[in-house]
């Protein structure tokens, strides 16, 4: 399926919009204590990230996401292991 998406006019474009998206749904499974749903969307990121490794504006995108999912999976971590976030 990503062969196909990857002739998608625009693709690039919507990949950014799906990535901006992300930030709620972190938030939503970060206030939720869902390490689960934080590894899935943790996949997603990877996804798109394989999709367009040579586009600047996606990267940049991919990069500040990945950031986000990676300390906010620390604290869901912390938070469930009864430390204090």
């Amino acid at each position: 399926m990503d062969g196909v998406f990857g002739d998608v006019p625009d693709a690039a474009r919507i990949d950014v919009a799906e990535l901006n998206r992300l930030d709620a749904l972190i938030d939503r499974a970060t206030d939720g204590l869902d390490l689960d749903e934080l590894d899935r969307l943790a996949e997603r990121v990877a996804g798109i990230a394989a999709r367009h490794m040579a586009r600047l504006n996606v990267i940049r995108a991919v990069r500040r996401v990945d950031r986000l999912l990676r300390l906010r999976r620390a604290q869901v971590s912390r938070r469930l292991a009864g430390k204090v976030a």
